[in-house]
């Protein structure tokens, strides 16, 4: 969706000053983020965006016991040769 943006690189670096630009946003419960980058979309359309891709991730939590065993899953009884390099890259590739 970005990519379909299109702006000079010069818009791009006004807007990011005038979001920098921004005072700060005190946090409370109350607050809606999203209502902030919806009534400031016009003014910063990129980082609304980028906001918007952000903001709309879904937050997921990973049981400690499936951490642990990716472990014993990479390396087993049939796998004992495997370099400790290889162990690492593998364990990498699967969190």
């Amino acid at each position: 969706m970005i990519s379909k943006i299109t702006n000079t690189r010069e818009n791009d670096e006004d807007e990011l000053s005038t979001y920098l630009k921004q005072p700060p946003i005190i946090y409370s419960n109350e607050y809606d983020i999203l209502q902030w980058w919806k009534e400031n979309n016009k003014d910063l359309s990129i980082m609304a965006q980028i906001a918007k891709d952000f903001l709309s991730l879904m937050p997921t939590s990973v049981p400690s016991e499936k951490c642990f065993s990716i472990g014993t899953l990479t390396g087993d009884k049939n796998r004992t040769r495997l370099h400790s390099n290889t162990v690492q890259e593998l364990l990498c590739l699967k969190s």
